[in-house]
């Protein structure tokens, strides 16, 4: 009869949330970052963006600071996005009696902006010669880099920013009058724009993009019979990257917002749900007893109500190293105290009924009518506030990450605008490295808010309004 009744009361109680919208609405986004959340693994760009998030290396072949691909489709200039190309055409020669292979990668550029960077990879053992060339489809060819050396099954990773910086200008001031060469720097020089640029009005002064078929040639000499060059590509970051843009490190941000959704998740609920709960039992148990204990109890919980928790927090994370595992403890510490006033007013009620007097008198102890009796009424009531308590405990999170004093082994989205506030993405006006984790926190702490008015309304009925 009991599981019946609990039955009942959760479909009337479910009908009547069903009727507030702004519950629904909370109820909607909460169920589509959890989609996002499960779905982790399936949508992240970057798979090992968890692991390797401070890690520069792994990033190294995106694009800084690019703007979102979706901001093309409202912009008048045709920004390149990156693109790797795997697939060449392989020719073999000889030349002085030593085997070559030449590599060709097609690119075809029709942007107002030149890429980035051009980097080309490739794995290498043995005495090996290789050269690059970079074709135009002016028909001006000439050779951007060269190498000779004996590798250990080494990984090569060329990029024509900074390996072919000198050769380039030697290229380009050509194409430039001497008046304007006095004031170039050679360190100055943005290469990309110089070889995707025409070279009549100077490809420094005064870059017009080159729009064509572009080829880039690897050639290769094995001066080691058995020596080997494998895998070889080629990338060409964009100015523009990914769903949500990349940091001032090249880090894809979208990834990072995504990966941040379960550590969101994870401190909020556990603080809100733990801290609620803590205060539960708190307020009932000293109302209870009352007497010296109920003092006692209050006094402490006055205490801890009064406490400035950021500023406290602040001091331990300065002191010490915060990590996540002792990061909710604090929380949860510090948060326990705010559903204490609510819960004793009620127990306050409660205490006083004639089924708890009834329950003492068939000699039921303490605790059993505490835990048996009292909380089960309670604890409908709490639920509201466990949705309240979830946005506070996400923004004391981000409020410590903001200022350098998070947990920095994981990706959390006050990490990001710590980032971001550090790199400067305001001033250079990088708003995708701002706007969308601000965004995505405001959101998801406003759809536990609007589930917890919705609460509000069904358990208290004076709250509801026509």
């Amino acid at each position: 009869m009991k599981i019946k009744d609990s039955f009942s009361g959760l479909i009337e109680f479910f009908k009547e949330f069903s009727k507030v919208k702004s519950g629904l609405i909370g109820i909607f986004i909460i169920l589509i970052f959890l989609i996002l959340m499960i779905l982790e693994p399936v949508i992240l760009p970057y798979k090992e963006t968890n692991e390797k998030w401070r890690d520069i290396s792994y990033w190294q072949d995106n694009p800084s600071n690019a703007a979102p691909v979706w901001t093309q489709l409202f912009s008048k200039e045709k920004k390149p996005p990156t693109k790797f190309i795997y697939k060449y055409e392989q020719s073999t020669g000889e030349s002085s009696g030593l085997t070559t292979i030449n590599y060709t990668f097609d690119y075809k550029f029709k942007y107002t902006e030149a890429p980035q960077n051009l980097i080309v990879h490739a794995k290498i053992n043995g005495y090996v010669g290789y050269q690059i060339f970079f074709e135009r489809p002016d028909g001006i060819s000439f050779e951007i880099y060269r190498s000779a050396q004996n590798f250990a099954d080494e990984a090569i990773r060329f990029t024509a920013d900074t390996d072919s910086r000198s050769v380039t200008y030697d290229f380009a001031k050509k194409y430039e009058t001497e008046d304007t060469l006095l004031y170039v720097d050679p360190k100055d020089v943005n290469v990309l724009q110089v070889l995707f640029s025409k070279t009549e009005n100077g490809p420094i002064s005064h870059p017009e993009p080159l729009h064509g078929d572009y080829k880039i040639h690897i050639k290769v000499t094995y001066l080691d019979p058995s020596a080997t060059f494998d895998e070889p590509y080629m990338v060409l970051t964009g100015r523009v990257s990914g769903l949500l843009g990349t940091d001032n490190a090249k880090r894809d941000l979208f990834s990072g917002i995504i990966a941040g959704i379960k550590w969101a998740f994870l401190i909020g609920m556990l603080v809100a749900v733990i801290s609620v709960f803590v205060g539960l039992f708190w307020g009932v148990t000293s109302t209870y007893f009352g007497g010296a204990i109920d003092e006692v109890m209050n006094r402490i919980y006055e205490f801890f109500i009064n406490l400035p928790m950021l500023p406290i927090l602040i001091s331990i994370s300065a002191v010490f190293k915060i990590r996540m595992a002792i990061l909710i403890p604090l929380l949860c510490l510090f948060s326990w105290a705010g559903s204490v006033r609510t819960v004793r007013a009620i127990s306050l009620q409660l205490k006083e009924e004639v089924f708890i007097e009834a329950s003492k008198a068939l000699g039921a102890n303490h605790w059993r009518i505490i835990f048996v009796h009292i909380m089960p009424l309670i604890l409908p009531l709490t639920f509201a506030s466990i949705a309240f308590a979830v946005p506070g405990a996400i923004l004391t999170e981000a409020s410590l990450s903001m200022l350098g004093l998070g947990d920095p082994t994981i990706v959390t989205w006050g990490q990001i605008l710590r980032d971001a506030e550090s790199g400067g993405a305001f001033i250079n006006g990088l708003w995708w490295w701002i706007i969308p984790p601000g965004l995505i926190m405001a959101l998801l702490s406003s759809s536990f808010v609007f589930v917890g008015w919705a609460m509000d309304k069904i358990l208290h009925p004076k709250l509801r309004t026509r």
